[in-house]
């Protein structure tokens, strides 16, 4: 499956400890969107948990944190 920019936004907003209320309000959508945006997302990446995803997304190259 495709993954989004969208997706990439979100993931990266998890990768920041971001919980689905603080990235709804980042995004300008509404909590359950974004709580949508995360269950595709484990099936995509086939993860379990928020930290799963987070990790094969930085592992992958999906995502990066900058420093600083």
């Amino acid at each position: 499956m495709k993954i989004t920019d969208t997706d990439k936004t979100v993931l990266l907003c998890l990768a920041k400890g971001m919980q689905s209320k603080e990235i709804a309000a980042s995004l300008g959508r509404s909590k359950p969107t974004v709580e949508s945006y995360i269950r595709t997302l484990f099936i995509k990446l086939d993860a379990r948990t928020r930290p799963q995803l987070v990790a094969i997304a930085l592992e992958s190259g999906m995502i990066h944190l900058s420093g600083g």
